[in-house]
């Protein structure tokens, strides 16, 4: 298949069916013949009505196999959060950044915004180790080249009679520690670097703990073809804790605003009827010039090239400064805009809003899985239970994930790898869930919620 205009196609929605026109019998592996497998086979004159595969549509992904064009960040503006009204307005700030990116549909737009940047971090100058990374690479890199014609022209005539105080030889170890020495420069300056980035002690720690947060910023349609651009979070690993006596609490970082166009669409928050997973905020985009209530619909929003991302309400003593990078991602998502999950974030954001800001210290939870799958298609529906999660407290960050989430979702999806292709397109996963409660910590758990059957499509699984 071909597409004509694959930069602003996505996917490709069809209905798929098949046809029987032949039918394999009679296999026999023969014993004369090894890996030889004989049969026969039955061709219908009359072929049945064709097959629906699956009992909707499909959507055939359009990918995109060249690199994505690089986005800019063209500016950064810092201003004061608006007229201070109360003694404590006045340390508020807001910070935006000015972006440039031409984007296929297949792509979004990356993100990583760094706070308090350098905060605790040696800087690699003050270690004194010897050269830095970028003076290693770049007496590297024009010097390899030469190098490896020595290591060529000089190792390759050698053999077990050589001999050692030859010229070919003694040639040969120069060349070789001349690779050495520039191999052992540039990774004494890259342990510098990742040196460099260690926290030092406690005493010597000073100011706020860096922060970082990472999402993607990806545009669609909704509500009759209006623009919507999600911010969708990205789990980032910001590191260990950073030495600091005593506990830190955490940052808060306010959810950042989004606009198109800036200075002509006015931003304005969407609650999306389907959010996917990890959803951060969603913004529709208002026409500042019109007197009624116009919006920036989808197809004039895929030819805008400019963006900015503002952070509004920054606390300048808890996020003193701030940087962002930003790449184009490719081929991520290209379904239909609710797209698929990993199991891992269906059951984060079902038992997020389950528990809530419950006092999950008095809780316990119960987890059993199977999955059922038909035998034949229409035919006896076969269940497997595969895991249980015996009675666990429901750790973790309030209103988060719990987790307990994790173990099973391991489990379940290695279970799926090998078994996943055999159960068939209208498979299930089932889920039983029990929670007990406690009044005291010396009473007897008893059950307050019983869920004796939650389920979930494998097609909807990533």
């Amino acid at each position: 298949m071909a597409c004509s205009n694959s930069g602003t196609t996505p996917f490709w929605p069809l209905q798929l069916s098949y046809d029987v026109t032949h039918l394999e019998h009679a296999i026999v592996k023969r014993k004369e013949f090894d890996g030889y497998i004989a049969s026969q086979w039955i061709h219908f004159v009359r072929p049945e009505p064709a097959r629906p595969i699956g009992t909707t549509v499909q959507n055939i992904p359009v990918l995109l196999s060249s690199l994505p064009p690089v986005p800019l960040a063209t500016g950064q503006t810092a201003n004061a959060s608006g007229q201070p009204v109360t003694p404590a307005d006045p340390a508020n700030w807001d910070d935006t950044f000015s972006l440039q990116a031409k984007r296929s549909l297949q792509d979004a737009l990356h993100l990583v915004t760094t706070f308090n940047r350098g905060a605790g971090v040696v800087a690699a100058a003050a270690l004194g180790r010897g050269l830095s990374l970028s003076q290693a690479l770049a007496q590297f890199h024009p010097s390899h080249a030469a190098v490896a014609d020595d290591l060529t022209a000089f190792l390759t005539p050698l053999d077990a009679t050589s001999d050692s105080t030859s010229s070919a030889v003694v040639n040969a170890r120069f060349a070789t520690a001349a690779f050495c020495t520039m191999v052992e420069t540039a990774a004494r300056a890259y342990a510098s670097k990742l040196e460099a980035r260690k926290p030092v002690g406690p005493r010597d720690l000073l100011g706020p703990v860096p922060v970082v947060r990472s999402f993607n910023a990806e545009l669609r349609a909704a509500l009759s073809d209006l623009a919507v651009v999600e911010l969708i979070s990205v789990p980032v690993d910001e590191g260990s804790a950073d030495g600091r006596l005593g506990a830190t609490p955490p940052l808060t970082v306010p959810a950042p605003i989004y606009d198109l166009q800036p200075g002509t669409d006015i931003a304005e928050v969407y609650q999306p009827a389907q959010p996917p997973v990890n959803l951060l905020a969603a913004y529709l985009y208002r026409s500042t010039g019109a007197t009624d209530l116009e919006y920036l619909c989808y197809d004039d929003a895929q030819a805008i090239r400019e963006s900015s991302l503002t952070f509004r309400g920054l606390d300048c003593f808890q996020l003193q400064n701030a940087t962002t990078a930003v790449q184009i991602v490719r081929n991520r998502d290209l379904g239909d805009g609710v797209g698929s999950a990993p199991l891992s974030a269906y059951l984060g954001r079902f038992f997020s809003a389950l528990l809530g800001s419950a006092d999950r210290s008095a809780l316990l939870v119960q987890l059993e899985a199977s999955a059922s799958y038909e035998l034949t298609s229409g035919g006896p529906v076969v269940r497997l239970p595969i895991n249980l999660l015996p009675s666990t407290a429901p750790t973790g960050p309030d209103g988060g994930a719990p987790d307990f989430v994790a173990p099973p979702a391991e489990a379940l999806t290695i279970w799926l790898e090998p078994n996943r292709k055999n159960l068939g397109s209208s498979a299930l996963l089932h889920f039983r869930l029990v929670v007990y409660g406690r009044l005291s910590a010396s009473a007897q758990p008893a059950p307050l919620l019983k869920i004796p059957d939650l389920w979930l499509p494998l097609t909807a699984l990533a």
